[in-house]
């Protein structure tokens, strides 16, 4: 009888061991899933809008909407874009990028496929003019030049000079007295970049804060006359 109690004391503390064991790797899963969902939304909250251009002015001064893209300061830079260890990281759409001090960058896709980026590479077909610019929105807006990776030397050097032109002529654009029949060409110009897969949601969202404010003192107007014949 005592052997027979003192085996099934055994099994119970076998059993009890266990099942400490099972609640002790439970809470561990538990808390390295809290820690992947903290990251996530870390990663989540980072800025998106990036900056690099004017804020929109209305009045009779016709400033342009778009400034030269001038780096940010180190402070700025570190206020605006998550800082992890030696490098800068940031979400710029489905894009989650990582700057690097030797001036590369790593873009992970949507497909979770990097792309590694550097732009003495991506550049070197360049015109010496164009570099500056386009050091700067590489600075800003990295995942641009994703597509170039896969292009022939002259659709690569073609796709940039297309590229600075079109950044050069937004530059030119002036509110208020730029109209809606000029603004098109706008457009048309957005579009013929669309040909060379370049990731430009961010002049997108640009033109179309430009074409909103453009329409704008129309609709005052109106208002303005409706106003009057009430």
């Amino acid at each position: 009888m005592e052997g027979e109690e003192e085996e099934e004391g055994s099994e119970d503390n076998d059993r009890g061991d266990e099942q400490r064991d099972e609640e002790e790797g439970e809470e561990n899963d538990c808390d390295d899933d809290r820690r992947d969902e903290e990251e996530g939304e870390e990663e989540a909250s980072l800025v998106e809008d990036q900056v690099g251009f004017n804020n929109v002015e209305e009045g009779g001064g016709g400033k342009s909407l778009v400034q030269n893209l001038a780096p940010l300061s180190l402070q700025e830079e570190a206020n605006e874009r998550g800082m992890r260890g030696s490098r800068r990281w940031w979400k710029e759409g489905n894009f989650m990028i990582a700057h690097y001090p030797d001036g590369s960058v790593i873009v992970t896709l949507e497909t979770k496929e990097k792309v590694t980026l550097q732009p003495s590479v991506l550049f070197a077909e360049a015109r010496e003019e164009h570099r500056p610019l386009l050091s700067d929105i590489f600075f800003q807006w990295p995942n641009t030049f994703v597509p170039l990776g896969n292009m022939s030397t002259f659709s690569r050097r073609s796709a940039l000079i297309s590229l600075v032109s079109f950044v050069e002529l937004l530059k030119d654009v002036s509110l208020p007295e730029a109209t809606l029949e000029e603004f098109a060409f706008v457009y048309g110009g957005l579009a013929a970049l669309g040909s060379y897969q370049l990731e430009v949601d961010w002049l997108c969202k640009r033109i179309d804060q430009m074409a909103f404010f453009l329409e704008l003192p129309a609709w005052r107007d109106r208002l303005e006359k409706v106003s009057k014949e009430l």
